[in-house]
């Protein structure tokens, strides 16, 4: 009678695949279960990942730069260089739609400034266009007769009414190369350059639409953090993140959070996992 090895070479293959492909977790980590909650906030924003957090998503669920807080319900607003935006809308392409908060109830207002963007993280899409907006100007034949002119009250310099009026690139233009004398003449004190949608600003010029509707469209930012490294993440399975501590991206996996995807654990586990360490019976 004849004694089998109870352990082949064919089933000690089949027993490492099986442990390679399928490793056991025995404890699930905490940061994959959090960071697998996505964020929601009124009726536009829904289902949003990395690199969002905020309102009960923790700071390594996201990049440091993007929390969003749903304030008022409707709209979350984030922070871009020190200036609120609310957040109008979010997709898959990394893009996001956003609008002044300083310009959101009304352009006569105090707080006038450039906008500009962290250009690291944040750039303008092809769909967004210039709007130059000037205010305080003398009130004179010329000003009066300008094409897109409103009035302000309580921003003139001497706390009255101010005149102003706004231009895309090409009117501006074309006012300063038709009438530099009366224009420089014009004085105005104040101006600024606003990001706008094309659309928005094709249907301002045909009257469609007013300036304060066209600056409540918001315009389009695209957005980059570690878009790549993310997308590796996702494809072994984990959800993308950020160290507590040293805020660099992190993928968060099943069993244990790895520097960049969950591929870094299946090799480490690999090492491990050699033929010496199953147990085989003798013949």
């Amino acid at each position: 009678m004849h004694t089998h090895n109870l352990f082949s070479p064919i089933i000690v293959a089949i027993l490492i695949s099986t442990a390679i492909s399928k490793p056991c977790y025995g404890h699930v980590n905490q940061q994959y279960n959090v960071c697998n909650q996505t964020y929601s906030c009124g009726s536009n924003i829904h289902n949003i990942r990395y690199p969002f957090w905020g309102d009960g998503r923790p700071q390594y669920c996201g990049h440091p730069l993007f929390q969003l807080k749903c304030q008022n319900t409707e709209y979350p607003t984030v922070i871009i260089n020190d200036r609120s935006f609310q957040v109008l809308g979010i997709n898959q392409s990394h893009v996001m739609t956003i609008a002044s908060i300083d310009l959101w109830d009304s352009y006569c207002t105090q707080n006038l400034s450039n906008i500009t963007l962290d250009g690291n993280f944040f750039w303008y899409s092809q769909a967004v266009r210039d709007l130059f907006m000037l205010y305080d100007c003398t009130q004179n034949n010329f000003t009066r007769g300008l094409p897109n002119n409103f009035t302000c009250t309580n921003m003139g310099s001497d706390g009255g009414k101010s005149l102003g009026f706004y231009a895309d690139e090409s009117l501006l233009r074309a006012l300063l190369l038709g009438n530099v004398t009366k224009f420089e003449g014009a004085l105005c004190r104040v101006s600024v350059e606003v990001p706008v949608l094309r659309v928005a600003l094709d249907e301002l010029s045909s009257k469609s639409l007013s300036l304060q509707e066209a600056l409540n469209q918001g315009f389009e930012v695209v957005y980059n953090a570690e878009n790549a490294a993310c997308l590796g993440c996702e494809d072994s399975g984990g959800i993308c993140g950020s160290d507590s501590s040293s805020l660099q991206f992190v993928c968060h996996c099943r069993d244990h959070t790895y520097p960049r995807n969950c591929r870094g654990g299946s090799r480490k586990m690999r090492q491990k996992l050699t033929i010496g360490t199953l147990p085989f019976a003798s013949s």
